[in-house]
C-alpha cells in the first residue's frame, strides 16, 4: 500500500555511487538549517537516483507525531498520520489514512494499537474492514516506508535506552510481518541502521533530528534530505498532473515474467526491473565482486521443464533461483536450488553451479533491467540480461534424452 528537491546526484563513471554518497553525509550535517532542529517539525525529501518518490511534513509534541506523506510510486497518494507517543519515545498508537489527491474522502484507513504482546491492526479499504494481529510486544516501532519521521522516532526511542547498539523490532503497516532492526551510534552526529536489507547512515542533530540519510550498502538506495517545511499540499498537485500527463512513477521496480520453448523445454523466468534513473549501475548501485540478486525485490525465479545445459553445463529439470557474479572482465552466472526468498536472503551452499557468461556492450544505455531467452534453432537459444550498456549472456540446450 504504502513506500522542494534537493539536487540529485549525477550519474558519473568516475565516482563510484556509494562513495558519492558517503561524501554527504557530514554536509547534510553542517548544510541543515538550527532552527529545524529545535522547532518540533521538518520536512523530508526521498529521492532514488534522479526520482523524488516521497515527501513528507510533521509535526512532534511530546504526546503526537503528525505528518502527511506523499507518496508518487505507483501513482499519486497522501497518507495521513497521526502517533500517540508514550514514556521512553515509544509509539503507543497509530491512525493512518489515505486519500487521493483532490479527493476528501479516503481510499484506505488503519489503525494500529497494542493488546498485551499483540500488535492489533484494524483496516478498512473497499468498504470492507479486516483485522490483522501479529506477535509483537509494546515498544515494537511501526515502519511505514518511506515515511522518514517514523524511522527518526524509531532511533530517538532507541538512543533513549542510552545504549551504543540497540536492536528494535519493527511492524509493517498494513501488513502482517515484524523485522529487526538495528541501531548502532557511530559518532555524536550519526548512527547506522542495519535490517535485512542493508546498511544505511543517518545523521544525527544533538537533539536527536535527522538530517539525513544514505543508503548505500541498501538494497533500498534511497537519499534523505531534511528540510525546514514544504508545501505538500501543492507538490502533490504538481505530482498528480505528472501522472495525468502520463508521467506517473509507476512500480518501481515492476515485476515481469519470460516464457520460451527450447526444444521440449518450457523455460519460465520470474524477475523484478529496476531502472537506471541517472545512477552509475555496475560498479556503483551493484558493486563488483559480490553476488547479485540479479534483479529487485523476490529473488529471480527460473523453471525448466526438462534437463538443459547452459554454457555446456547440466542443469537438471526443476526450479531454481539465479544470481549473478559481476565484475569488470567476466560475469558468472549462479543457478542456486533454494527458491521463493526474497533476493537478500542467498546462500551460496545451495549453489547447483556457478558458469560463466559471455559478456559484452549495447550501444543504447537499456534504462530498465531485462532478460530475454532468444531461440536458436530447434533445440537451442541464448539466455542473456541488459541493463545500461552492458548485456551478458549463456548458450541454452535441451539435454540429450
Amino acid at each position: 500500500m504504502l513506500a522542494a528537491r534537493p539536487a540529485p546526484l549525477a550519474r558519473t563513471a568516475a565516482v563510484p555511487f556509494a562513495l558519492a554518497l558517503l561524501t554527504l553525509l557530514p554536509l547534510l550535517v553542517a548544510s541543515a538549517p538550527a532552527h529545524a532542529q529545535d522547532t518540533g517539525s521538518g520536512a523530508f525529501v526521498v529521492t532514488l537516483g534522479h526520482d523524488t518518490i516521497a515527501v513528507e511534513r510533521f509535526t512532534r509534541t511530546s504526546t503526537t507525531l503528525t505528518g502527511d506523506l506523499v507518496l508518487r510510486t505507483p501513482a499519486t497518494r497522501i497518507v495521513h498520520y497521526t502517533a500517540t507517543l508514550g514514556t521512553h519515545a515509544r509509539v503507543t498508537r497509530m491512525d493512518v489514512a489515505v486519500r487521493h489527491v483532490g479527493q476528501a474522502t479516503t481510499t484506505q484507513t488503519m489503525t494500529l494499537r497494542w493488546s498485551g504482546d499483540t500488535a492489533v491492526q484494524t483496516i478498512t479499504a473497499s468498504g470492507k474492514t479486516r483485522t490483522v494481529r501479529t506477535a509483537a510486544p509494546a515498544g515494537t516501532a511501526p515502519w511505514l516506508f518511506p515515511s522518514y519521521a517514523l524511522i527518526e522516532q524509531a532511533v530517538r526511542q532507541a538512543l533513549a535506552a542510552r545504549q551504543d547498539s540497540v536492536t528494535l523490532p519493527l511492524i509493517v503497516l498494513g501488513g502482517r510481518g515484524t523485522f529487526a532492526t538495528t541501531i548502532v551510534r557511530l559518532t555524536h552526529d550519526s548512527v547506522r541502521t542495519t535490517t535485512a536489507s542493508g546498511d544505511s547512515r543517518l545523521a544525527m542533530s544533538p537533539t536527536g533530528d535527522l538530517l539525513g540519510l544514505v543508503s548505500p550498502t541498501s538494497t533500498e538506495k534511497v537519499l534523505v534530505t531534511r528540510l525546514p517545511t514544504l508545501d505538500v499540499e501543492a507538490m502533490a498537485r504538481a505530482f498528480a498532473r505528472r501522472d495525468q500527463a502520463g508521467h506517473a512513477l509507476g512500480t518501481l521496480s515492476p515485476r515481469d515474467t519470460v516464457r520460451a520453448t527450447v526444444g521440449g523445454a518450457s523455460l519460465l523466468v520470474d524477475y523484478s526491473r529496476p531502472a537506471m534513473r541517472g545512477r552509475t549501475i555496475f560498479g556503483g548501485i551493484v558493486p563488483w565482486g559480490q553476488v547479485w540478486r540479479t534483479g529487485a525485490n523476490a529473488a529471480t525465479g527460473f523453471t525448466t521443464s526438462r534437463g538443459l545445459t547452459i554454457n555446456g553445463v547440466a542443469v537438471p529439470a526443476g526450479s531454481y533461483t539465479l544470481w549473478t557474479l559481476p565484475s569488470p572482465n567476466g560475469w558468472s552466472l549462479i543457478i542456486n536450488k533454494q527458491t521463493g526468498q526474497w533476493g537478500t536472503e542467498y546462500h551460496a551452499d545451495q549453489d547447483l553451479t556457478r558458469i560463466p557468461m559471455q559478456l559484452s556492450s549495447v550501444p543504447s544505455p537499456a534504462e530498465r533491467f531485462t532478460i530475454a531467452i532468444d531461440p536458436r534453432g530447434s533445440d537451442a537459444g541464448v539466455l542473456q540480461m541488459t541493463w545500461d550498456t552492458t548485456r551478458v549472456s549463456v548458450q541454452i540446450a535441451e539435454s540429450a534424452r
